[in-house]
Formats: C-alpha cells, structure tokens, sequence
C-alpha cells in the first residue's frame, strides 16, 4: 500500500507541483519546507516518563516569517489539522523526515531508562522488535473520515525507519544523536505495526474538553484488545495469539498519536495492554505534538 501511495504521489506531483502548505512557495515537492518547519514550536517537556512528544501544539509564542512579514502562529495546529481531517498524506511523510531521528533518540533514552538491556557484556538490548500502534478510531469516525491519521503516522515512520533516512534540516548534536541512532540500527532492531487495539464504544470530542477528570471518565473503557489477539476460548488454555506472536518481555510497544493534551487517550490505550499482560514499561508513546 505504501509503495502504491508513494507513486501516485510523484505522478501528483509531476501534474500538480506540492506548494508548502505554510508559506505556499513551491520547495522541491515539500509540502512542509525546511525553513518553515524550522519556527515552529518545540514541545516542552510533558512530564510524564514514557510519553514524548515534538512539537507544541498550543504555541504562546508568535514567530514570524521575514520574507512576508507576517506572523506564523499555531501553524502546526494548520498541519495537523490538514493531516486529520483533509487527508493530507504528504504533509504525514514531510513531518516524519523531520522528526523521526527524535522519536529514534527518544527509543533509545527509554531502553536505557527501564534497563530494558541485555545483562550480557554486549551491551545491546534485549529488546528486539519494536511494535507501532496506532491510536484507533472509533467505528463511526472511521468510517466517516475514511482513514486512521495515527495509522497514516505509523506507515511513514515504518518506512522511514526501514530506510534509515538522514534528515540534514534538523539542529542535533550530530555526533551523539548519531551515535544512538547507530546503536539502535546496529542491533538489527524490527519495526512493524500492528493494530492490538480497537476502539468499542465512542467517547465525547476530546477537543471539546482541556479537563482531564472529564476526558478520564468519558475514556473509561473505550479500548479492547482487537480481536485477533483474543483468546480463540476461554477455557480452551491456548496462550493467546497475541502471547505466541509477540513475546512480551523481548517487545517494546509503542502507541501512536497525532496530538496529547492530557495524556488521557494514551493512559487509558496503556491500561488495555497492561491488562492483557504486557509489562507496563514495555510501553511507550509518541505523539507529533503536544
């Protein structure tokens, strides 16, 4: 699907050359260029251990766009509002190649963090597949809306894991970034994405609250283990599939999500797997802002 996608886009592109959705210059087919992306807004820390997030969604600060003289504000709410509601599938790989060498840098303070490393002298981890879940939507909104945005995020990060792409816009400390970069790849690390989740019962908007008890409650038993990965019996004693397929201790589980306010979406997609027996620091989230 996703090579299929990538060459409907350059046939797009040929017929009709991306336009930078901010500052609406043509910049080689991105439509996120690098000078743009530069001013937005870096996510604080969010203070909460296994979540992490790269851009602020609710900027206070307004910057501005020197060619044009005008201010660019809150943009990357513009961004992800164009990826979540108007399909905007570029817009997903163009952020991806900016920032997935943080969520890599992230991975790697995490392991480090839980000691989720071999005791052997070889020093590499002993975490050797690394699961994307996306945040799923409820029935309705997917069928309305037609696609899963984190699902979208979850295929651009594959892919560009699995290429191993360099993004040279980004202001690293090169020499260390790439240093734990290396050491995730050298160790041969298996990206894949699986959908252990489902979401069984809608919940209000969230955008329509900033109150965490109120999002908590209306989250409360959203998510269920999808089906697939359920015991096929009860009684029948088969492990599940989802304890055959993935073996727990050796996985790392990271949920994916466009935007994190509360933190409430994240807890309670948490909760579900701790539930089903996953150590809960084999558990971390990413989200694109915050």
């Amino acid at each position: 699907m996703l090579k299929s996608f990538n060459l409907l886009f350059f046939i797009l592109n040929l017929l009709i050359p991306q336009n930078c959705i901010l500052c609406k210059q043509y910049k080689s087919d991105q439509s996120l260029c690098n000078e743009c992306h530069n001013k937005l807004s870096r996510s604080e820390n969010i203070g909460v251990p296994w979540i992490y997030a790269y851009y602020k969604y609710n900027s206070d600060n307004d910057k501005y766009n020197s060619d044009r003289n005008k201010k660019i504000h809150n943009n990357i709410q513009k961004i992800i509002h164009s990826i979540k509601y108007y399909n905007k599938k570029s817009l997903i790989y163009d952020i991806v190649t900016h920032i997935y060498k943080f969520y890599l840098e992230k991975i790697d303070e995490y392991i480090r963090f839980h000691n989720l490393e071999s005791n052997d002298n070889s020093k590499s981890s002993k975490i050797n597949k690394y699961i994307l879940i996306p945040i799923p939507l409820s029935p309705d909104r997917q069928k309305t809306r037609g696609y899963n945005q984190s699902q979208f995020i979850c295929e651009a990060l594959l892919e560009t894991f699995a290429n191993n792409q360099m993004s040279t816009s980004l202001k690293y400390k090169e020499e260390e970034t790439n240093r734990k970069i290396n050491n995730l790849y050298k160790q041969q690390i298996n990206f894949s994405i699986q959908n252990l989740l489902i979401r069984n019962k809608s919940s209000i908007k969230l955008s329509q609250t900033n109150n965490k008890d109120e999002r908590i409650q209306s989250l409360e038993g959203v998510f269920a283990i999808n089906p697939i990965f359920q015991f096929s019996g009860a009684a029948c004693g088969r492990p599940t599939e989802l304890e055959t397929h993935n073996s727990a201790e050796n996985n790392l589980y990271i949920l994916i999500d466009d935007v994190t306010t509360t933190g409430a979406t994240l807890y309670e997609a948490r909760k579900t797997l701790v539930k089903q027996g996953i150590p809960s620091d084999h558990i971390m989230a990413m989200a694109l802002a915050h």
